[in-house]
C-alpha cells in the first residue's frame, strides 16, 4: 500500500539517505481522503521499511473523522480515539509499556462509549504480544449512570472465576 506512494524522487534520496520522511495521503473513490500522516521510510537489502509516526487521521466516505492515532517514535500506537460517523466518540484506546517480571509488555487499555458517545460503557484491559492481542486484567462494564455492572477478570485471554 504504501510502497505505491513513493515518487521516483523519494526512491533517490533512500537511496542516497538510508532514511526519508513523506506525508502519505491515500484516497477513496471521488478523491474523497481515507487515511493521511507522516511516514518514515527507510531502505534495507533493498526493502522498504514504512514506520507510521505523529498523528494520523481516517475518514469515513462522507468525509468525518472516523479515527485519530498517535504513534510515537518507533511506530507504536499510543493513543487512538475513534468516531461514530455523527461525530460523537465511539472508543479510546490508550498503549503503553510495562514492566512485567522479566519482559516488558505493551498494555492497551479500550474505553467504548455509550451512543452518543457519552458515557464510558467499558473498560478492557489487553496486552499486544506481536501481532495478537489478549485480554488480561480487569474487564469492567458500566450502566449510563457510570455503576459498574459487571467485572470479569482476565489472565492470558482466560476468564478467572
Amino acid at each position: 500500500m504504501y510502497e505505491k506512494s513513493l515518487t521516483e524522487e523519494e526512491k533517490q534520496q533512500l537511496k542516497e539517505k538510508g532514511k526519508i520522511t513523506k506525508n502519505f495521503i491515500s484516497h477513496r473513490r471521488g478523491n474523497k481522503v481515507h487515511d493521511k500522516g507522516e511516514l518514515e521510510v527507510e531502505i534495507k537489502n533493498g526493502n522498504y521499511l514504512f514506520k507510521p509516526v505523529g498523528t494520523w487521521n481516517s475518514y469515513y466516505r462522507t468525509g468525518q473523522l472516523l479515527y485519530e492515532v498517535n504513534y510515537d517514535s518507533s511506530g507504536q500506537r499510543e493513543f487512538e480515539k475513534v468516531y461514530n460517523e455523527d461525530g460523537s466518540r465511539n472508543a479510546e484506546i490508550i498503549s503503553y509499556n510495562v514492566n512485567r517480571g522479566k519482559e516488558v509488555v505493551r498494555i492497551e487499555k479500550l474505553i467504548n462509549y455509550f451512543h452518543p458517545g457519552k458515557d464510558t460503557a467499558s473498560v478492557e484491559i489487553f496486552i499486544r504480544k506481536g501481532n495478537k492481542t489478549i485480554k488480561d486484567g480487569n474487564t469492567k462494564h458500566f450502566d449510563e449512570q457510570g455503576n459498574i455492572t459487571k467485572t470479569i477478570f482476565y489472565r492470558n485471554d482466560k476468564k478467572i472465576k
